[in-house]
């Protein structure tokens, strides 16, 4: 347990205008260092959902080695928005003895009050993610509804057209005729062929039926006879 060192961990699901940079991140957690060495642990292009990230998995690794000391964020979501992911990070942290730091909200893990107001932030954290879930979901229904394409492969018979629709330039799929006609009589002789398949299997059926009734016949017939 000697020689451990400090950790900072910095995530970023997407790059947003509004979003603060794993750099940035970075820099805020290092004037908690007060000039000291650390190791660092970034994660871009990964959501807070869940703890499925390759250099969060590796801290992890590294806590259960002995090797980190105190584990620094910028903010207590960089960890995790779910409820259940932060509670078990929080109780490894006390397992190995790592002290957790965010460097904007100042909490005293060692305290009850200081862990019951870092469980009420990240209640609001998960909150906070689900409501963006909701409000992404019922922004793609209503477009949707509209008649904007939403992205995703054309289907086979259909093709994109340029249209204006509330003033946004989109596209929106129509019925391509060539196509359609084409997949439309492709899909009829399928249905064609399957059915002369099950006709010809409901007559081969026919014929065994008969043919076995046939031969039990004949075998009582022989048996009465002798």
């Amino acid at each position: 347990m000697y020689n451990r060192i400090d950790a900072i961990y910095a995530r970023q699901s997407v790059d947003k205008k509004d979003s603060i940079s794993i750099e940035s991140q970075i820099e805020f957690c290092k004037y908690e260092l007060k000039g000291g060495s650390c190791k660092e642990y970034t994660d871009k292009g990964y959501s807070g959902k869940n703890t499925d990230r390759p250099h969060f998995q590796e801290l992890v690794r590294d806590i259960e080695n002995g090797l980190i000391a105190r584990v620094i964020v910028y903010k207590l979501d960089r960890i995790s928005r779910s409820i259940i992911d932060f509670a078990n990070m929080m109780a490894l942290f006390q397992k190995y003895g790592v002290e957790f730091v965010s460097s904007t909200e100042k909490f005293d893990t060692s305290t009850p009050m200081g862990r019951a107001m870092l469980n009420i932030c990240i209640v609001f954290a998960q909150l906070e993610r689900e409501t963006i879930q909701k409000r992404v979901t019922d922004a793609y229904y209503s477009r949707c509804q509209k008649g904007f394409h939403m992205g995703g492969k054309t289907p086979y018979g259909y093709k994109l057209e340029p249209t204006v629709i509330d003033g946004v330039h989109t596209k929106r799929l129509v019925i391509d005729p060539e196509t359609a006609e084409a997949n439309y009589k492709e899909v009829c002789a399928g249905v064609d062929k399957v059915y002369q398949i099950e006709k010809e299997a409901r007559q081969a059926s026919r014929r065994a039926t008969i043919n076995k009734a046939i031969n039990k016949a004949k075998t009582l017939f022989q048996v009465k006879k002798f």
